[in-house]
């Protein structure tokens, strides 16, 4: 064990991103003290040797094999969860999840903050399958770019999605030779600090709800709490009570003062680009009215054209869904049109 933490050390030592990360990976057990089932966290960077996989098998080698533990884009949305179910509240990791389509992002995330598999009917009879594929936990991935500019694309307004995962972005490159001697460290030293990680829980597993909730309490007065930031606060809050729990039962230093105020930065610079991402009441109409250029009428009473002499200035295409009147400045909209888009946003 001490040649991992060593290892794992001079990794978290690196930059405040790669501390959290590993932070992740043992507070993926205490997300069951927040009353929250799941949480998603996206490690991102364009850049190769930044580390992002390795974040994923940092956490993994905690409890288990580095790399086995970790699934992947092709990996069927039925076998994630039930893979989630298996480990229950233990850390999950998914590499490279660039080509997912934005359909399948934003399902992926509800899924993990739902806490459970999908209800399945039994075959012989009208009644319901037991479902016991249950989590509580961290589910952490890597891409190429945020996701929240793949749920843009499908949804006007995807705050629901947003609000369920943070993008952490992988700024320091990790050099080739520290990359690959950590990753044969872990590759060979993997399993063993959750052990004695999880019997310290138990020690003290009375204080952890208290110790989570001051730890919250002080993150919500930090970064001015809104009321729809819960997800990221319950993540803030039990990646500041692992960091303390982890030096105190192996000695690993994930700098907890340190952790919590760089994860407070990250609450507010996560709410600035929510609000990027997410379209107005003002913008939904913009984009409507893009979208249905060809079915606008103009036309103007008081001024006929002086080719067709007609009221006419641009016809409409098909159906109408927009008249505007030039004279009077005036716009008409199809209110159940209006309605059928809103509801496909």
């Amino acid at each position: 064990r001490d040649i991992w933490i060593e290892g794992v050390q001079n990794y978290a030592d690196s930059d405040p991103e790669k501390a959290f990360a590993v932070a992740l990976g043992f507070a993926a057990p205490l997300m069951t003290f927040t009353g929250l089932a799941g949480v998603n966290v996206n490690f991102i960077s364009n850049a190769s040797g930044t580390g992002k996989t390795l974040a994923l098998a940092v956490q993994n080698s905690i409890w288990g094999h580095p790399i086995k533990l970790m699934l992947s884009e092709d990996d069927t949305s039925a076998s994630r969860q039930h893979l989630m179910g298996i480990m229950h509240n233990l850390p999950m990791t998914v590499d490279e999840m660039t080509n997912s389509t934005p359909i399948v992002t934003s399902e992926f995330m509800y899924a993990t903050s739902r806490g459970r598999g999908k209800n399945r009917m039994e075959g012989q009879k009208n009644a319901l399958r037991v479902n016991s594929t249950e989590w509580s936990t961290i589910l952490s991935t890597s891409s190429n770019a945020s996701p929240k500019d793949k749920l843009s694309a499908i949804k006007s307004r995807a705050e629901g999605e947003m609000r369920r995962f943070m993008d952490v972005t992988m700024t320091k490159p990790f050099t080739d030779t520290a990359g690959r001697d950590l990753y044969n460290m872990i590759e060979n030293n993997y399993g063993v600090a959750g052990l004695g990680y999880a019997q310290w829980m138990v020690k003290y597993q009375k204080d952890i709800p208290d110790m989570i909730n001051a730890a919250r309490d002080e993150i919500e007065k930090d970064v001015g709490y809104d009321g729809g930031e819960r997800f990221w606060v319950g993540l803030g809050a039990v990646t500041t009570v692992a960091a303390k729990l982890a030096y105190d039962c192996m000695g690993l230093d994930l700098g907890t003062v340190k952790l919590k105020d760089w994860v407070c930065e990250l609450i507010r610079k996560s709410r600035v680009e929510l609000d990027m991402h997410i379209t107005d009441h003002v913008g939904v109409m913009g984009e409507f009215l893009n979208e249905n250029i060809g079915a606008t009428l103009v036309i103007n009473n008081e001024e006929l054209d002086d080719i067709t002499h007609s009221v006419i200035v641009k016809p409409a295409y098909g159906q109408i869904v927009v008249r505007y009147e030039a004279e009077n400045d005036l716009l008409f909209v199809s209110r159940k049109a209006l309605r059928d888009y809103c509801a496909s946003q």
